[in-house]
């Protein structure tokens, strides 16, 4: 069985509908239909806005690629003690 590689690459900006935000860190992983960031406790957190939910998210890789404007599709919140995760789903047009 052959295995293909795992598209990671970690992030060094992050903006919410164009509004900065700090993260301990994050992560993008890109599938062949979606990606998934993963941000481990943003700040704002996305939950403390919830009459505006978050629509799009930028971002800029460490290599310095930038995406600008990515629709979120949706997105889940995980907690532990010291920790909140989010993982975002978004599935960008590549035209």
């Amino acid at each position: 069985m052959q295995q293909h590689k795992r598209d990671i690459c970690k992030l060094k900006e992050i903006y919410f509908d164009q509004r900065p935000i700090a993260f301990q860190q994050a992560c993008i992983e890109r599938f062949d239909y979606e990606w998934v960031i993963e941000i481990v406790n943003p700040d704002p957190s996305p939950s403390n806005d919830e009459d505006t939910p978050i629509t799009t998210i930028s971002f800029v890789q460490e290599n310095g690629t930038h995406f600008e404007n990515v629709d979120i599709e949706s997105y889940e919140l995980s907690s532990e003690e010291t920790e909140n995760v989010y993982l975002f789903n978004m599935f960008p047009d590549e035209s």
